[in-house]
């Protein structure tokens, strides 16, 4: 730790009063640790109509395309869910993109609530979830599974964030997507309704948004040749937190210089739930920020299969405890008094009232098994 940092902290601890009071925010993050855990509760629009036969429009689409996990279990019971997702991007003008990501997921969800994920990336990473019997594990890579309380419910956000490849690009192109239904079909042995999707090239557009735009870096500085030689740029300076600056104006334009450049797909959505059964899309966008414009390339596909069949999720076997809470010294000023470096504040013996002599001893370690403060 840096001196300048450690310093203020050890004068806190000298400073330390005697009062045994607890602070507000203390006593709120104990309320949250011993919180029982939330019951699975599904989404309150999973009983909500949908009518599949009107998903031109742009809210009934999204209606569909954001229907988180919660509702989506609650409107099918046990599914397994597969998804892949393809990502590149990188300037319109390089030969190769600066970014490629790939990704693969499923998820298991049984009719009693449980549910297991698994993402797999490009790189070979992992991550692994699971939530059984009310206990929600957590794995990463080559780590071992871990206990969860999950007293916020975050395994419902998980579940809804492995199943939301679509939505999360449909966001950046719903303003531009063409719809029409394709008609009656079926999924698995289940009535459904399909639909196309495509996307205009708008790439013009993109490019003159992008030569019009003047938040780039300043200019070199052309210095004239000696004797007819040839003339040398020199690039100018930028302060960086003015660079940070500029950049993070681009970024932060990027939705909406963002245009279409193409793309086509199908959904098909389950005529008695209205969740979606399949999804297929590749297409790109361009992001008019410059001359170069930035250029995000897509392949993405998902489908749900075993409909009310019995899907099996287990909890893993190996699983540790993800909170380990060390016992924390409730008088901090303690070992400062007994290395001497401050001398001790005077005791007071509640019997007698009268004050204690002799060396101060460390307080005995809790036995109420509650948690400590959060200091």
């Amino acid at each position: 730790m840096r001196l300048r940092s450690c310093l203020p902290l050890l004068l806190a601890l000298l400073l330390w009063p005697a009062c045994t009071c607890q602070r507000s925010e203390n006593i709120a993050a104990k309320e949250r640790l011993t919180r029982p855990q939330p019951k699975e509760t599904s989404s309150a629009r999973a009983t909500e109509a949908i009518d599949v036969d009107t998903l031109t429009t742009r809210e009934q689409m999204s209606r569909v395309v954001h229907m988180d996990g919660s509702e989506i279990a609650a409107r099918l019971g046990s599914f397994a869910y597969a998804s892949k997702g393809e990502l590149s991007f990188g300037r319109d003008d390089d030969s190769a993109p600066a970014l490629k990501s790939s990704e693969q997921t499923t998820v298991l969800q049984a009719d009693s609530g449980d549910f297991a994920i698994e993402v797999t990336t490009g790189d070979g990473s992992e991550q692994k979830l699971a939530y059984v019997n009310d206990i929600f594990f957590l794995k990463n890579g080559n780590g071992k599974w871990r206990v969860s309380r999950d007293p916020a419910g975050e395994r419902n956000t998980y579940r809804t964030d492995a199943m939301a490849v679509w939505a999360s690009f449909y966001d950046l192109v719903a303003h531009a997507l063409v719809v029409e239904r394709t008609g009656a079909t079926t999924v698995g042995g289940r009535p459904a309704v399909g639909y196309t999707m495509k996307l205009p090239d708008l790439s013009a557009k993109a490019r003159a948004e992008g030569n019009a735009v003047t938040d780039a870096a300043p200019p070199p500085t052309i210095i004239p040749g000696v004797d007819g030689g040839p003339d040398t740029k020199v690039d100018a300076d930028e302060e960086e937190r003015t660079r940070r600056e500029r950049i993070a104006g681009r970024v932060s334009q990027w939705a909406k210089r963002a245009q279409p450049i193409g793309g086509s797909g199908v959904i098909v959505v389950d005529e008695a739930t209205g969740v979606p059964l399949k999804v297929e899309f590749s297409g790109a966008l361009l992001v008019g920020d410059g001359k170069a414009p930035a250029k995000l390339t897509v392949k993405l596909s998902s489908s749900l299969t075993d409909i009310g069949k019995a899907q099996a999720v287990k909890a893993p076997q190996d699983a540790i405890n993800e909170v380990v809470r060390r016992k924390m010294p409730v008088q901090p000023r303690v070992p400062f008094e007994e290395a001497g470096v401050v001398p001790p504040i005077p005791k007071i013996d509640p019997a007698t009232g009268a004050p204690v002599t002799g060396k101060p001893t460390k307080p005995a370690a809790p036995t109420t098994g509650e948690p400590p403060d959060d200091e």
